[in-house]
């Protein structure tokens, strides 16, 4: 297959971009601001196009998509029907001084409506939820007149949680449902047992794709009160 017909997921180009932008960051010192990347699949020549509007450089660009690991999706992520790890990038105008840390802390917790941790990492700002399906990162990293912030999500064990449940339901329904019709275990259960693992797949992504839209809200939510909290430190 031509490299420029190969298409890839939201999360595959997050991390061409994010190799691309550490691979110009090596050769520049300093890394261009990045938007939200958007749902869907990408081939190789509209990622270029994302990444040359991001300012991105275009060899970085180039050598990330040649060192970009193509290996497929983990089951978990093929069978949910969507990425498991998400993120949002931007390079946000504001001194992180340490009393603008300790109100981005309360600003981030309020809106995570979560306490997580604050883990040491020299002069930058790192918040991690605990105990969650759902793994937050929030991390804010101070430049000379700016901050790079970025918010990540790690989702494998809600993955595995939404895959689980929905298929032990269906399976679950199917049993009851074929002891009714089918007591002998006769083809008729083997057609019940088939409609439920269908059944379970397709709740599976409806649910994943549901809880992705709302997580993604909630990443941009945490983004925004950090900028607020960059534009207005006093709030």
């Amino acid at each position: 297959m031509d490299p420029d017909d190969r298409r890839y997921d939201d999360e595959q180009l997050a991390l061409v971009l994010r190799r691309a932008v550490e691979l110009e960051r090596n050769a520049h010192g300093t890394p261009p601001a990045l938007r939200p990347s958007p749902a869907g699949g990408f081939t190789a020549t509209e990622i270029r196009a994302i990444a040359a509007e991001a300012g991105i450089d275009a060899g970085a660009v180039e050598r990330a998509l040649q060192t970009f690991d193509a290996a497929p999706p983990s089951a978990v992520a093929r069978l949910a029907g969507g990425p498991v790890h998400l993120r949002r990038d931007a390079t946000l105008p504001g001194r992180l001084t340490d009393d603008v840390q300790a109100r981005l802390v309360g600003r981030i917790r309020r809106e995570a409506a979560h306490h997580g941790v604050v883990v040491p990492e020299g002069h930058s700002l790192v918040w991690r939820t605990v105990g969650q399906p759902t793994q937050l990162d929030v991390v804010v990293e101070p430049e000379e007149a700016s901050a790079r912030v970025s918010v990540t999500a790690d989702r494998t064990a809600s993955a595995g949680l939404t895959v689980f449940g929905s298929f032990a339901a269906w399976l679950v329904a199917a049993g009851i449902t074929g002891g009714v019709l089918d007591p002998t275990g006769g083809p008729a259960a083997a057609v019940i047992l088939g409609t439920a693992v269908a059944g379970g797949a397709a709740t599976a992504r409806t649910l994943w794709s549901w809880s992705t839209r709302r997580l993604r809200d909630r990443m941009d939510r945490l983004l925004a009160a950090v900028a607020g909290g960059l534009d207005d430190p006093a709030g």
